[in-house]
């Protein structure tokens, strides 16, 4: 089973009985509430598109940056080892593993995204 984010409440609960069928609803949700400064509601939102699509890029990058801020960088590098598809979440991801203090993969990681 994939576990949510460290963010389980009973936000996540209410926001996934919204039972949307496709990530993009969630999404559009969290940047609402993104933009209204409520970010564990948006971070419940995240949890729920990628209960549905584990690999949504969209939903990955809006929950990183939120877990970034809340400083929560191994979650980041958990969330992203296996799901960083993109140049800009790899990138995420590197500058995750410098946080946790995994200097190597994270100079790896980096070297291999300015070749």
């Amino acid at each position: 089973t994939e576990r949510m984010s460290p963010t389980i409440t009973e936000t996540n609960v209410n926001i996934l009985m919204e039972n949307y069928t496709t990530p993009d609803k969630y999404i559009e949700l969290a940047s609402m509430y993104e933009e209204n400064e409520r970010d564990s509601f948006a971070l419940a939102c995240y949890d729920a598109a990628l209960l549905l699509d584990k690999y949504n890029v969209h939903a990955l990058t809006g929950l990183t940056k939120l877990l970034m801020k809340r400083d929560n960088w191994s979650y980041i590098v958990e969330l992203l080892e296996q799901r960083a598809t993109t140049k800009e979440l790899k990138q995420l991801l590197a500058d995750a593993y410098y946080k946790t203090g995994n200097i190597v993969q994270g100079y790896e990681l980096h070297q291999l995204l300015n070749k």
